[in-house]
């Protein structure tokens, strides 16, 4: 929703003949401080009012300010708000010893398993990863993954330069590395807090595959072992052009307060007894 505002307010100051041609994905978009302060719950039995907020920062030329509100009868709720603007695009490609293929790739169905074993679950919509490549103990990871548009239930959907699905599945792709490229590491479900600076590039109308290159940073907060106490940080590249489609830097966690659950594990313990017919009468 942000590009979409965005993208309607460029086009309204712009002159007739600018803007014959130009579509969403034209453009160049970047996010910064984007704080998500409250998760948003959508529940049919409620009636929630969504406001969506794109106003200019004072004393800037650029830079607007865009927040996610909702109210349910007299209660207001802010649940995401950043800085947003437009600005040119950026001509970057995936370094050559980057684009070999994946070594050693992985299928996603243990990955989702333990997942969903520890209710952070994926519908299949948003299971977009092809397959990726980890080294256990590393916090750094490649990914496949498909960008391309999904169907709708509905006869008329709005456009975006990438598919919300395609969107999550990017951010999929972070937790690899942040866990030490190790699915059995998966104790805790973990949900974005801030997100220090994002980029969406000018892309082309129709997406097919892409790489990610993920990797992860101590915040020097925190215990070396929790995984709130990593920064994430990804770049998207095309798989056919190799052209920076997405970045992402300084992505920060928190910890969903979840009963805890068993070790999953299963231990066994042998007893072995005495063998007395070996004993002699010394």
């Amino acid at each position: 929703m942000m590009m979409k505002a965005l993208y309607q307010k460029h086009r309204a100051i712009l002159q007739l003949e600018d803007i014959t041609d130009l579509a969403l994905n034209d453009l160049c978009y970047r996010f910064q401080n984007v704080r998500f302060s409250k998760a948003l719950m959508l529940e049919k039995s409620k009636n929630l009012q969504i406001t969506f907020t794109l106003m200019k920062v004072f004393d800037s030329k650029d830079w607007h300010e865009f927040r996610i509100l909702t109210s349910e009868e007299d209660v207001i709720s802010e649940h995401c708000h950043d800085l947003t603007h437009i600005q040119n695009s950026i001509n970057e490609r995936l370094k050559d010893e980057k684009v070999a293929s994946l070594k050693s790739s992985q299928a996603l169905k243990l990955w989702y398993k333990y997942q969903r074993e520890w209710e952070n679950d994926f519908d299949l919509t948003f299971q977009r990863l092809i397959k990726f490549e980890a080294v256990s103990n590393q916090r750094f990871s490649r990914s496949l993954m498909s960008l391309s548009s999904l169907e709708s239930k509905h006869s008329f959907q709005s456009y975006y330069s990438i598919h919300s699905a395609a969107l999550d599945d990017c951010l999929q792709t972070i937790s690899i590395s942040n866990i030490m490229c190790d699915r059995t590491k998966v104790k805790s479900v973990m949900i974005f807090s801030l997100l220090d600076d994002l980029v969406i590039n000018k892309l082309l109308s129709c997406l097919n595959e892409s790489w990610s290159v993920a990797s992860s940073l101590y915040s020097d907060c925190d215990q070396l072992n929790a995984e709130k106490s990593w920064i994430a940080n990804t770049f998207i590249y095309d798989s056919e052009s190799n052209q920076l489609m997405m970045r992402i830097i300084d992505l920060n966690y928190i910890k969903l307060n979840m009963i805890s659950k068993f070790d999953l594990h299963t231990f066994h313990f042998v007893f072995w007894k005495l063998n007395i017919t070996f004993f002699t009468q010394n």
